[in-house]
């Protein structure tokens, strides 16, 4: 589930599709934040064999086409997108169900399921925050879905015209993707297994029928959990042809200590099964063998890549030299 709603939502964005424009009404750009995900951010590895894939590029292309998007927007009569856009664009436009993120999405993949270290560990504990929400604009008015894509076309001619490349590069995004998505799902369920085993034989009963089941691990490790916050969702009353709904904090989830504790042991444990390493060995192999497949694909499309950045930053440069009014 987690592959293919988003590698559909990246297929959108590829595609110049509005987001959620169709009829009469527009929820334009709700989302999530993914500024603050289920567990605190882990810091990118620049070793990592990945970074051959030119992700940063294609986010910076695609925040500077919905920038243009926006500004359109409100040069045609929706001065409300000015309203959210510097908050957006500070997080790159990551709350767009669209926005091709593919740096966050191998690393959800590929980072280790039973944490980075202890104070990690101890920090989340078995539960998850609840996403933050961006402020943005939800649209009624009939009249806006034409004008998206005469923004969207605007936006690709100022850039230069580039659908098909970032589809291309969407695709080989998602492929690589994809192997990570399957070693994922060959080996996190069997390596879990040899750390719960170690986390029984440490004084914690792991039962799977217990009354105080941890949700994300589906056992009862014994050991109260803390309160998970509760997830807010907008208010899209209507009011007028368009309003912004204002942004909601991230709610955050706070172990007790003995979970906290609990959480650490299932750290060590799976530096004492082996499964850390199993983990990390399985990942870079599927790293190499991603790239080795799709070699000359990234040789040819890196340097496409690399110059519509740059034509996009031009691009947003020479628009901001007439703000819109």
């Amino acid at each position: 589930m987690k592959v293919g709603g988003l590698f559909m939502a990246l297929w959108l964005t590829a595609c110049g599709v509005s987001e959620g424009s169709s009829g009469s009404s527009s929820q334009h750009s709700i989302s999530t934040s993914t500024e603050v995900r289920s567990r605190p951010s882990v810091a990118s590895d620049p070793n990592d064999l990945y970074n051959a894939y030119l992700a940063d590029d294609l986010l910076a292309i695609n925040s500077a086409t919905v920038e243009l998007e926006y500004k359109c927007y409100a040069e045609s009569g929706f001065p409300q997108f000015l309203e959210v856009l510097a908050a957006q664009k500070a997080n790159s436009f990551r709350s767009l169900a669209t926005t091709p993120d593919f740096k966050s999405t191998f690393m959800s993949f590929s980072e280790l399921p039973w944490y980075p270290n202890e104070e990690y560990a101890r920090s989340v504990g078995f539960g998850r925050d609840t996403p933050g929400l961006d402020s943005f604009v939800n649209v009624s008015d009939p009249s806006f879905r034409l004008l998206s894509e005469q923004c969207k076309e605007s936006a690709s001619s100022a850039i230069g015209g580039f659908v098909h490349l970032v589809k291309a590069y969407v695709s080989l995004g998602n492929r690589l993707a994809e192997i990570l998505a399957v070693v994922d799902k060959q080996n996190r369920g069997p390596l879990t297994d040899r750390v719960l085993s170690c986390m029984g034989k440490s004084g914690y009963p792991v039962d799977p029928d217990g009354p105080n089941k941890a949700p994300l691990w589906g056992v009862d490790f014994g050991v109260p959990l803390g309160t998970a916050p509760v997830e807010k969702w907008p208010d899209l009353g209507r009011r007028g042809p368009a309003q912004v709904v204002p942004a909601e904090p991230v709610g955050r989830y706070i172990p007790t200590a003995e979970e906290a504790n609990a959480a650490v042991a299932m750290h060590r444990c799976s530096i004492e099964t082996g499964a850390r390493e199993d983990w990390v060995k399985a990942m870079t192999s599927a790293k190499e063998r991603g790239l080795e497949q799709n070699e000359s694909l990234l040789a040819e499309l890196n340097p496409q890549i690399k110059a519509l950045a740059k034509s996009a930053a031009i691009a947003l440069q020479n628009a901001s030299k007439t703000p819109a009014q």
